[in-house]
């Protein structure tokens, strides 16, 4: 059942992480996917903190954890996993992800998506990248990007390795890859679907449950629908938890962050997944 919670102080994050912290326990649970907008901080500050904590539980009942993030491409894979082995946060490491397509790095007092990983690597934990190959929102179209991505994600949780292993997968990715999103023809007055995540995961009777939560960022505007995600005309709203919160860092300078022009963030898409 849909829970909406809007609290905006930091016991939010704490209310966050018990609910992760009781997928993880749920043994009919496979897959948890964090439904996020890559400029908000609160999504990785509760991972951060999530790993930091079962790390220091030391619970051998509990399930191993994947983590699955939709901003590594496969070709990223090798060198995640010999950093893992060896528990290091690699300068190779820090290069790719200082890379990210998703914001103007000189805009930022501090990446959370590479501390996020460095957590993870210094404790073990398993980092899979998602993306099969770069897309242009620009070139393609943001809906065709949508449905590449959610293909491309879908094959990574239906590896073998990873299916099979007794760990539990949890990704992070954009509200709009995990939700279903919805519109009308504007002619035909007829409903169009195109199906997250979340719905392809549950699909497939053979895997266990998919669960989704939608861990935002306080707005500064009250906003029409805060529990949906929207684009364009879309909207996606099957989220089984929403959570808005302060989040403890401001890592957007107050900067003016430039206009990208079309080829840079071309170029900036395609450099990143080379």
């Amino acid at each position: 059942m849909f829970s909406h919670k809007l609290i905006f102080d930091l016991a939010a994050m704490k209310d966050a992480q018990e609910i992760l912290f009781d997928y993880i326990k749920d043994d009919h649970v496979e897959n948890i996917l964090i439904a996020e907008d890559h400029l908000h901080h609160s999504p990785k500050e509760i991972l951060i903190e999530l790993i930091t904590t079962l790390s220091k539980a030391k619970d051998n009942k509990l399930r191993s954890i994947v983590l699955v993030l939709e901003h590594l491409s496969y070709d990223h894979n090798v060198l995640l996993k010999e950093a893992i082995k060896k528990k290091e946060f690699t300068p190779e490491l820090r290069k790719i992800f200082d890379k990210f397509p998703f914001f103007d790095a000189k805009n930022l007092e501090l990446n959370l998506y590479s501390e996020l990983a460095k957590v993870a690597i210094e404790n073990g934990i398993l980092i899979v990248g998602a993306e099969t190959k770069g897309s242009s929102a620009i070139r393609k179209g943001e809906l065709q990007r949508i449905k590449e991505g959610n293909e491309s994600f879908e094959k990574t949780f239906t590896n073998t390795s990873l299916k099979d292993s007794n760990s539990v997968k949890i990704f992070l990715g954009g509200a709009a890859h995990i939700a279903d999103l919805e519109s009308y023809d504007t002619v035909t007055n007829e409903k169009i679907t195109i199906k997250g995540l979340k719905s392809f995961l549950n699909d497939d009777e053979e895997r266990g449950l998919t669960k989704s939560i939608y861990i935002k960022d306080r707005a500064s505007l009250p906003e029409e629908d805060p529990k949906a995600v929207k684009l364009g005309k879309y909207i996606g709203k099957n989220f089984d938890e929403v959570i808005e919160t302060t989040p403890k860092n401001n890592i957007i300078s107050t900067a003016p962050k430039p206009n990208l022009e079309v080829d840079e963030f071309e170029n900036r898409f395609r450099n990143f997944f080379r």
